[in-house]
């Protein structure tokens, strides 16, 4: 009975055995019962280095708004995150203490054009008045000196007359000299046929533009009370409120100019002399995470600098215009600055594996090529593929870039790899395969070593993006 037993155990072990060998054989040779798969064509595509280091987004231009003067804060116009434009007044200090001052520059600028014109006015009248004075005194010294050539003037007479003429002529340099120094002409010159406006010589004179300096000195002073922005942009935290006493240099708010945005990061010095001013940049920010964000390197710091890092140097990079809409002043973002360019090819994420430490594709060799390239007319016999065809599956065995035969039969074949530049979406393959060759489109778990399957269709392995390829 137990010999039986251990009979039928036996026969049953043997068929299904039996069973797996021949849905195995079916599954080699059974036509439409072949595995159809997704297959990638390796293409290349331009691809580059990158340095990776963590930034924060700064405005370009900002401004820390302070007050110039000692007082006490009577107005506060502005609010946290409000657009402000240049020139907005943003607060306005007490001026009850400092009014009196601009009101007595205005007084003496007032009267200071007053005096001038009065001085002008009298100085012009002492001109003329001493010009017909010596007028007369020239006609009586002639008319003297006539009657004292026919003895009817005697020598005392012309002495007076002479006295006469010349204290006129001093009187009338005199009054000719102060004349032209009140009007801007040096003492000796003569006097123009036509004389200047008197306004004109009043705002140019001396007296009135001390009083206009004191005048524009005070309004300056009292302007200062008056703090405007100097840029456009947004208001940061605003750190006055009304009635605080505030002194020289008392920080108010902050202005941050948004129209232009750029990233400030740390860059580790090993990776300094692969970034190059005008390099291209990808960025990743929390704030944007389903879009692609670019700029490129405006600066690059000089100077090696320690911080709790390590030693780094501090990189500019400038948003462009598309990216600057996604992030915000003060968020934090990964930055992935471009190097070198190349041409390699290029796979998607998917479609490699790792085991052991070593990274894999599955390659697809045609059926026919393969069973001739191993000499073995039956695929069956996996040793054979593995053992004869290690050159056909480095690449070297079939036509490149002939066009596949979808109805057709393709070997699976684990084909170690080393990999490069890791990209969105993609990474380069640097050894182990090359343009032309054909892939598993992903690393299915269930292929296996020398399966032969049936392609449903191909595709191009993935591209870069055409912002990583042209920049």
């Amino acid at each position: 009975m137990a010999a039986n037993k251990k009979k039928i155990g036996v026969f049953i072990v043997l068929g299904l055995i039996a069973i797996v060998f021949i849905v195995s054989l079916v599954n080699r040779r059974g036509g439409d019962s072949y595995k159809e798969v997704s297959a990638l064509k390796v293409v290349s595509h331009y691809v580059r280095d990158e340095v990776s280091a963590r930034g924060d987004v700064k405005a370009v231009q900002e401004m820390q708004v302070v007050s110039q003067v000692s007082g006490i804060v009577s107005e506060v116009l502005v609010e946290d995150g409000q657009r402000v434009v240049r020139g907005q007044v943003l607060f306005r200090l007490d001026t009850t203490d400092i009014g009196g001052q601009l009101y007595q520059a205005e007084s003496a600028l007032a009267s200071a054009r007053l005096a001038v014109r009065r001085e002008l006015i009298n100085l012009r009248i002492a001109y003329q008045e001493a010009k017909n004075v010596l007028e007369s005194a020239e006609k009586e010294y002639a008319r003297v000196s006539e009657l004292h050539e026919i003895g009817s003037a005697s020598d005392e007479e012309l002495r007076r007359a002479k006295d006469a003429l010349e204290s006129a002529r001093q009187q009338l340099s005199s009054a000719k000299q102060q004349l032209n120094l009140r009007e801007g002409l040096p003492p000796d010159a003569n006097r123009p046929e036509e004389l200047s406006e008197i306004d004109y010589i009043v705002e140019n004179s001396p007296e009135v533009k001390q009083a206009k300096a004191n005048l524009e000195s005070a309004r300056q002073n009292i302007g200062r009370y008056v703090i405007s922005a100097s840029i456009p942009g947004i208001v940061g935290t605003v750190a006055a409120t009304r009635g605080m006493v505030v002194a020289p240099g008392t920080p108010l708010a902050y202005i941050y100019d948004d129209s232009v945005l750029e990233i400030l990061s740390y860059v580790d010095e090993v990776d300094v002399p692969g970034v190059k001013k005008g390099s291209p940049v990808r960025i990743e920010s929390d704030l944007a995470l389903d879009k692609e964000l670019f700029g490129w390197v405006s600066w690059i710091s000089p100077i090696i600098e320690a911080s709790a890092s390590g030693k780094t140097a501090r990189v500019k990079i400038r948003l462009s215009d598309d990216s600057k809409g996604y992030v915000r002043i003060g968020a934090s973002c990964s930055v992935f600055i471009g190097g070198d360019e190349r041409l390699s090819p290029v796979i998607p994420l998917d479609a490699y594996f790792i085991e052991n430490s070593k990274q894999y594709v599955w390659i697809l060799v045609p059926y026919e090529s393969s069973a001739k390239q191993g000499g073995a007319s039956d695929m069956g016999n996996k040793a054979s593929v593995e053992s004869e065809n290690d050159s056909f599956y480095n690449g070297n065995g079939f036509e490149i870039g002939k066009s596949i035969n979808t109805d057709g039969l393709y070997v699976t074949k684990k084909q170690e790899i080393e990999t490069g530049t890791l990209g969105p979406g993609y990474i380069e393959v640097t050894s182990g395969l090359k343009e032309g060759d054909y892939i598993l489109a992903s690393s299915d778990m269930l292929i296996t070593e020398g399966m032969q399957v049936k392609i449903a269709d191909v595709s191009d392995s993935v591209k870069p993006s055409e912002e990583g390829e042209n920049e």
